[in-house]
């Protein structure tokens, strides 16, 4: 899978770069009016140093909210030619494609004890917690379509996906030890192996609104996919060999609205500027997981449970944006990405009642206990790098 993440970014560069053979040596008719009166006049693409694109300013029509007539180019201040467009603005759609990968780690679910000394005892001393369950970086890409329209609307999607981050450990113990599993405390065992799988999935849709040279809005659906599994080995059946214990699924399924913002904070050059994206939405996240017991030695079939909750979703990035000419440009930065009100496999283990074994004592919560937990909050953070080509 990891394979397949890597490739998408080099299949998505190498059709840019076709995009700029073929539509490199075009060059747009940009019509404005001069100061004073007069014209329109037509001139062969932006000026030097026009900035465009997706990070900052996208593109713009010749003229923008507040002016009433285009500003011809040799007249404008750095800001007033940022929204110089590539292509030309006058009734007529161009494309900005944006191909991006970024280096993402995912912080550990809610502290939860998994394995403890002694045997049944729930007050034993914690040798294993969700925090040492730490997941490795993952090469995630990302891809977005701007459709740019007439008077500083365009059109805007989306799509992220990374389905292979995986955090796993090993405890082994000379004495016994306690495997917190759900409501219960697995015993007899002096070795257990916990493995943790996540999956992201996302996709986005929204509208542009340019609401001055600095600033471009944005309002649309967001659509999120969280898929976790949690699964656990011991040596409870071999004591030489570890066997699967159980497992523990959960889903999150987030659907909502988010508004943002993408502006220049700073122009270090007609060709640099260093540029932010700050996005924030409220979500219907229906939630869903399903508990296995893998052993069979209670001979019982799986729980599962479901439950809507709210879940608030932020996406903040800070980058460096390089203008090679008027159609290229590229960044690197930093993107964090979070999620707060969420469902993790580690979170469901108090309260569910999987096994109904008679270790009331041993017990974390009610005998019969079926609810969900989406109380958890997961942050993706890492570098960042893309280009976008406009034609």
């Amino acid at each position: 899978m990891e394979n397949r993440l890597v490739r998408l970014p080099i299949l998505a560069t190498l059709t840019a770069c076709a995009v700029l053979v073929l539509a490199g040596p075009l060059r747009a008719q940009v019509v404005y009016y001069p100061p004073g009166g007069g014209g329109p006049f037509s001139v062969a693409g932006p000026p030097p140093g026009a900035m465009t694109g997706l990070m900052g300013d996208p593109h713009a029509p010749a003229s923008y909210p507040g002016h009433d007539q285009a500003i011809a180019p040799s007249h404008r201040s750095i800001e007033d030619r940022s929204w110089d467009p590539a292509c030309d603005p006058a009734n007529k759609q161009c494309i900005t494609f944006a191909a991006e990968t970024l280096l993402l780690s995912r912080s550990p679910a809610n502290d939860q004890i998994l394995v403890r000394e002694g045997a049944l005892d729930p007050g034993g001393d914690p040798i294993l917690t969700t925090d040492n369950l730490q997941f490795d970086q993952e090469i995630v890409p990302r891809f977005t379509l701007v459709m740019h329209q007439s008077n500083g609307w365009d059109l805007m999607f989306s799509i992220l996906e990374c389905d292979d981050w995986q955090a796993s450990q090993l405890v082994a113990r000379e004495t016994d030890i306690s495997i917190s599993a759900p409501n219960i405390l697995l015993s007899n065992v002096n070795a257990a192996r916990f493995t943790y799988e996540s999956q992201l999935w996302s996709m986005e849709a929204g509208v542009l609104w340019r609401i001055c040279p600095r600033i471009t809005m944005t309002l649309g659906p967001r659509f999120l996919a969280l898929d976790e599994g949690m699964f656990v080995e011991d040596n409870f059946l071999s004591f030489d060999t570890l066997v699967p214990s159980y497992a523990i699924n959960v889903t999150n399924r987030l659907i909502g609205f988010q508004v943002g913002f993408h502006g220049t904070l700073a122009y270090l050059s007609e060709q640099v500027s260093i540029d932010g994206v700050f996005k924030l939405g409220y979500y219907h996240n229906e939630a869903h997981h399903q508990i296995e017991d893998l052993s069979g030695t209670t001979n019982i079939g799986p729980i599962a449970a479901d439950d809507g909750a709210t879940t608030t979703v932020g996406e903040f990035r800070i980058n460096a944006t390089f203008r090679f000419n008027d159609n290229v440009k590229a960044w690197v930065g930093y993107n964090v990405l979070w999620l707060l009100g969420v469902a993790t496999p580690p979170n469901q283990i108090p309260g569910n009642d999987a096994y109904d074994l008679p270790f009331a004592v041993a017990r974390l919560g009610p005998p019969g206990a079926l609810s969900i937990d989406t109380s958890d909050n997961l942050i993706y953070g890492g570098v960042a790098g893309g280009f976008d080509v406009s034609y």
